[in-house]
């Protein structure tokens, strides 16, 4: 399959995602189908930190039907949230235990960015229509984070080079562009949970990744992940990951002073400003 196809592929999947989210007459089999279009294993949260390719392999097939179901849990009205949300981020949690197909994912970019941003992005437009699912879908990103920051030190260089730096690039992307609304609690789980990047010690664990994947004289995957990304004038580093992360806690501290400026009087929420 080209490129060409790959895209048709990817754009009628998302049109059957729109299309069923707006139709109320949308059944559970429909969803099983779009469901059955993905990954064949089921998405196991807690898989292991070591890189093995627990979740079998994922093709660009397979990460087009992941978008898919995502896309449509984030247009519907929720009817499928109790199956579909749970199952999404057990994926997002999941991605780094899958072998991905030969190719890079979407947009040009590797398969663990394109994946982590399209289903973070659609997780935090739930999360910003439904709050019975909104903490839920929080603490599950911040513990993604905490995620990411093990596989660092967990001392694979290529693990780092062609899963976390990908991975942690379409997290924090997300989290940049997301039109959710943030509450106080939100920037100190963000603080907490996004400190380990700021540290002199990952900082120099990605900078030992990088410079002993150069290094290889093998075109391993991970070079290849690097080499892409320097293609494309993006380069993953450790001084980047600091400048998304205080990016996205720019942007978070705008929403929740723009937020109480605009309360009316009387309902001052002195909580926003000592976060």
């Amino acid at each position: 399959m080209d490129s060409l196809e790959f895209d048709l592929h990817s754009q009628i999947l998302s049109s059957l995602a729109t299309t069923l989210a707006k139709d109320s007459t949308t059944t559970s089999e429909d969803i099983q189908r779009l469901i059955r279009a993905g990954p064949s294993s089921t998405p196991k949260p807690q898989s292991s930190l070591d890189g093995s390719a627990e979740g079998g392999l994922m093709t660009m097939r397979h990460q087009h039907a992941l978008i898919a179901q995502a896309k449509f849990a984030a247009e519907s009205s929720g009817q499928f949230d109790h199956d579909l949300v749970p199952r999404l981020l057990g994926y997002l949690h999941s991605l780094n235990s899958f072998q991905f197909s030969d190719g890079f994912g979407l947009q040009g970019k590797s398969p663990a960015d394109s994946l982590t941003y399209n289903l973070t992005t659609h997780l935090l437009t739930i999360a910003g229509k439904r709050s019975a699912v909104r903490q839920q879908i929080l603490d599950s990103v911040w513990q993604y984070l905490d995620k990411l920051a093990a596989l660092v030190v967990s001392d694979n260089a290529d693990k780092v080079c062609e899963f976390v730096l990908p991975s942690l690039n379409g997290l924090l992307a997300a989290l940049e562009t997301t039109s959710l609304e943030f509450q106080p609690k939100d920037f100190a789980d963000l603080v907490s949970h996004s400190n380990a990047f700021l540290s002199s010690e990952t900082s120099e664990q990605i900078r030992k990744a990088i410079t002993l994947v150069k290094q290889d004289a093998n075109n391993s995957y991970a070079r290849r992940v690097l080499a892409l990304y320097a293609g494309e004038s993006i380069v993953l580093s450790s001084n980047r990951i600091v400048l998304q992360v205080l990016t996205v806690k720019r942007n978070m501290i705008g929403c929740l002073i723009s937020a109480h400026l605009t309360k009316p009087d009387g309902e001052d929420d002195k909580s926003a400003l000592s976060a």
